[in-house]
């Protein structure tokens, strides 16, 4: 069992389906060092699936191709996920306009004020 903390690059499905489906080469000469990867699984249906979808420019499809992808891998993948991290806030009342990003280059602190 390896316990890791993992979050997304970018506000986009692919983001998991890349990191946590594709497995291209299973090598020590890998290019792409996925979650996947280092845990040394490999699907390559669901590689090439991801692979697919994230061309996709149909919104509809894609979002299809994305959903079936995510109920595919929990239902074969070796992966558990047992907690998700969560971010908090918390200001004095003086303080306001502090935007907590999703991800955590999306935290902006120009719009913050103090009075």
């Amino acid at each position: 069992m390896a316990m890791l903390r993992w979050g997304s690059d970018y506000l986009d499905p692919h983001s998991n389906a890349q990191t946590f489906c594709i497995n291209e080469n299973n090598g020590d000469d890998a290019t792409n060092r996925t979650v996947a990867w280092r845990s040394k699984w490999e699907d390559k249906d669901l590689t090439g699936r991801a692979q697919d979808a994230v061309k996709e420019t149909n919104a509809a499809k894609r979002v299809a191709a994305y959903e079936q992808l995510q109920r595919d891998f929990m239902e074969r993948a070796p992966f558990v996920i047992f907690q998700q991290q969560v971010g908090v806030v918390a200001m004095r009342k003086a303080v306001s306009r502090f935007d907590l990003g999703t991800l955590s280059d999306g935290t902006r602190y120009d719009n913050l004020t103090k009075s």
